[in-house]
């Protein structure tokens, strides 16, 4: 097993789906954070909502479900830690 942490440090994720409140976006939308990433992904029902932070940064995962939380819209179908 090779080890790639000097290159993806991100050690944690974080996976929400939520039903649609709008038509999808045609792309997949990325947000960088001091703690790690946020993505946006539309599906055919809802939007993948997701985040990848590192425990080596000293980012709790309360702070990363919060800022992820703050940006997601609809009700939430399924959650994953």
């Amino acid at each position: 097993m090779q080890d790639w942490s000097h290159w993806l440090p991100c050690d944690r994720a974080i996976a929400v789906q939520t039903g649609s409140v709008q038509p999808p976006i045609p792309y997949v939308r990325a947000i960088a954070h001091k703690f790690g990433w946020q993505w946006q992904i539309p599906l055919q029902r809802g939007t993948a909502w997701a985040t990848a932070s590192s425990t080596a940064a000293g980012t709790p995962a309360t702070r990363a479900l919060a800022t992820l939380s703050a940006h997601m819209q609809g009700e939430v179908i399924t959650k994953r830690a």
